[in-house]
């Protein structure tokens, strides 16, 4: 006699949906004018592809129609799925909540603002295909090109904050803070559920767990345009850095003032359905 374990328990006899190959987690804030066209971007090309997919949007507290907009696009059949919590907590918070959530074998993470166009995903695919854990995009690797810059001063002070989390994080990175990062899922699962920052600095933290859990990093040069309208607090936003470095310094690297319970690092997350929101045009 031959045993078999037995099958999952399922009182409705109905298969489990299949899993996207990607999941692309896309963090926003009083994003209703970037949204729209941003999704319609990713649709076309995604749409093209030979992969399953589908796109997770994170609201973090946002006060305009950013949720509509996402609920408009999936009562128009693109598969997206709406995730929301009370109050602004920081996009690095955002970004934990959607990459914990997200369902796909590979989780992209991609700024609302679409700096980077979602064609460079390939190179991303191409880097995992060759074995690595997580794959960036870079505006400072050979090959790179920029197509609208910064201004000098965010220029050199993005250098000055690459030359830290260099120094002291993860040695071997040259662009921390590019908002198209692509991840296997159990790498996600691992590291974020230990990731503390809400701000900023959430993008060296996650390098930094990464490659203190011994995962492959590789890094690849992308498209990248400046967008003028991105939110940024010149003086506050440097001091808030700076201190968020320290902190991940001393939480991971010395082990001091981690949290007693990382439950009490989360909020409430509820996914919406599609009838939460009314579509807007």
């Amino acid at each position: 006699m031959i045993l078999r374990p037995p099958l999952p328990y399922n009182p409705l006899n109905m298969e489990a949906p299949p899993v996207p190959r990607l999941s692309v987690v896309v963090p926003c804030y009083n994003e209703e004018k970037r949204l729209g066209p941003t999704l319609d971007a990713l649709e076309r090309f995604l749409s093209t592809r030979p992969y399953t997919w589908n796109v997770v949007v994170v609201d973090d507290g946002s006060k305009d129609a950013t949720i509509a907009v996402a609920q408009a696009r999936r009562a128009a059949g693109m598969p997206i799925r709406v995730l929301a919590y009370d109050g602004n907590r920081g996009k690095g918070h955002a970004v934990r909540v959607g990459m914990l959530a997200g369902d796909g074998e590979l989780l992209l993470l991609c700024d609302a603002d679409l700096s980077t166009p979602i064609e460079e995903v390939d190179r991303l695919l191409a880097q995992i295909d060759l074995g690595a854990d997580v794959a960036i995009g870079s505006r400072r690797a050979a090959g790179h090109r920029v197509t609208v810059p910064q201004p000098f001063y965010r220029v050199f002070l993005g250098r000055i904050h690459s030359w830290l989390c260099h120094e002291f994080l993860v040695p071997g990175v040259q662009d921390f803070t590019c908002g198209f990062k692509l991840f296997k899922r159990h790498v996600c699962q691992d590291i974020l559920r230990r990731a503390i920052q809400n701000r900023w600095t959430y993008d060296p933290e996650i390098l930094f767990l990464a490659h203190a859990a011994g995962y492959r990093i590789a890094e690849t040069p992308v498209e990248w345009a400046n967008d003028p309208a991105t939110r940024v607090r010149l003086a506050l936003d440097v001091v808030g850095s700076l201190r968020g470095l320290i902190e991940i310094y001393c939480n991971h690297r010395l082990g001091l003032f981690l949290p007693a319970d990382p439950a009490s690092r989360t909020a409430p997350v509820r996914e919406l359905p599609a009838e939460a929101a009314p579509p807007v045009c």
